[in-house]
């Protein structure tokens, strides 16, 4: 804490996104030119922080600006033999579906 209402936090994220084989460009678009194995899927890993300064306004804490810093990025290809996650796993989605809306709503913050 800088200040009662001024606060300073780092969060640190690691990042795996799939690219199947014919996602190529995609993968080359992120990596400034690495694309793995002709035929072959990658994942691209990177490791990074959010660093957020953090503002008190109106009683209400909120990120009044984030900087991403990316501290390192590598690709390996992917086994498309790996496992699968079972039906009654968690499992994450990109809709209202996901785990997290689910719970906001069980706690009435639909």
């Amino acid at each position: 804490f800088a200040r009662p209402d001024l606060a300073l936090a780092e969060t640190y994220v690691w990042c795996i996104q799939r690219y199947p084989a014919d996602a190529k460009e995609a993968l080359v678009a992120l990596t400034g030119g690495a694309r793995g194995g002709e035929g072959q899927g990658m994942d691209l890993m990177a490791c990074s922080r959010y660093v957020d300064r953090i503002e008190r306004r109106g009683g209400e804490w909120r990120i009044a600006r984030r900087t991403v810093v990316t501290d390192w990025k590598g690709i390996q290809p992917f086994d498309d033999n790996a496992p699968a996650p079972r039906a009654h796993w968690n499992i994450g989605r990109h809709d209202m579906d996901d785990p997290l809306y689910r719970e906001r709503s069980a706690i009435g913050l639909a």
